[in-house]
């Protein structure tokens, strides 16, 4: 995959710019020592696999007829992402020959009624914007087209939060360095112990985040409190990738649109959005609205009643669940397939 490096490279065998768009190039002449093959593949977490290397296990699956791959993940998650200058190739799950079973109904990431609200409708909005990218495969149509679905989809549909002195449940969009918004973070932090990721661009806070933090009490001799992370989204996505943060383990995240707005397409804008806001526990507050919400997300409107919140999974439900799945595995796969519960760890 080291050809991923250099896209712009003529003598690239991998990604080659075809009417200004990149685009993965299968090589003819592969070869593959099937001695060595194992039967079944699973790739947990396969939207952070890039779109080669995706492609190329399905193209071995096809040529030797021996290797099965069985992808678990989430595809209205952001994934694999390269930068090349200041433009984003965001690879995807988009062109691969794939049978896909149903997908789970339950969020079992969400503590609370409207943080699953909030996810169920990102998740059937991205859905449907998958829908339109079939039907357009130019993407600048296609942007256009995405853009008029989510401006009248506005207007009947909504995000769900909650907020007072004490809770931010759901996704909160204020319109910009709020001292209120930041003094009820403090509340939060001093009464409940939660902890929060600040998200931003460079996975540094600018001056604006620093000063309102300093007027609250968060931020004191150039130190940020102790239960409050700085992260940028690209480490953010790693941590995803590498099991550090799967949602349950940080309660509040706060992002600036910045970190969405500078995809330049609105799927990829819409995909970072679920990715970031189903990451926090609890809830999310989203900063600096315009060219976000406004325009191309549902708005955020307040709950009048605190939401319902909902218990952990127990341990011997999660075991439950396990057993299911090995079960429905070797449904598939034979009988004599040798699974157990340390693979779903």
């Amino acid at each position: 995959m080291s050809e991923l490096n250099n896209p712009s490279n003529p003598d690239n065998t991998l990604i080659r710019e075809v009417d200004g768009v990149y685009a993965f190039i299968m090589p003819e002449n592969l070869e593959f020592d099937t001695t060595k093959l194992p039967d079944v593949i699973v790739v947990d977490e396969i939207t952070h696999f890039s779109n080669p290397e995706i492609l190329l296990l399905n193209e071995i699956r096809t040529r030797t007829g021996k290797v099965d791959v069985i992808g678990l993940g989430d595809p209205n998650q952001m994934g694999y992402q390269l930068k090349i200058g200041d433009r984003f190739m965001n690879f995807g799950l988009v062109g691969i020959n794939a049978i896909q079973a149903p997908p789970l109904k339950l969020s079992i990431r969400a503590a609370n009624e409207s943080q699953r609200i909030n996810m169920d409708l990102l998740v059937s909005l991205n859905n449907e914007i998958a829908k339109i990218l079939t039907r357009f495969p130019n993407i600048l149509e296609a942007n256009s087209k995405i853009d008029e679905f989510l401006i009248n989809t506005n207007t009947v549909t909504s995000l769900d939060y909650y907020l007072d002195d004490s809770e931010i449940k759901g996704t909160y969009i204020t319109n910009g360095y709020n001292r209120t918004d930041f003094n009820r973070v403090k509340n939060i932090i001093q009464n409940k112990g939660r902890k929060f990721i600040i998200l931003t661009e460079t996975g540094e806070l600018s001056d604006d985040y620093i000063k309102v933090l300093q007027d609250v009490g968060l931020y004191e001799n150039g130190k940020l409190n102790e239960n409050i992370a700085v992260k940028d989204g690209n480490e953010l996505l790693e941590e995803v990738l590498t099991k550090q943060i799967q949602g349950s383990e940080v309660d509040h995240i706060i992002f600036d649109s910045d970190i969405i707005n500078k995809y330049p397409d609105v799927k990829d804008k819409m995909k970072a959005f679920y990715t970031y806001a189903s990451r926090s526990k609890e809830g999310s507050m989203v900063i600096g609205e315009e060219g976000l919400a406004q325009t191309r997300l549902v708005n955020a409107e307040m709950s009048k009643y605190p939401p319902i919140v909902y218990q952990p999974l127990v341990e011997s439900t999660i075991n439950e669940l396990k057993e299911k799945r090995i079960s429905e595995l070797k449904s598939y796969l034979g009988e004599d397939t040798k699974l157990s519960q340390r693979g779903f760890t």
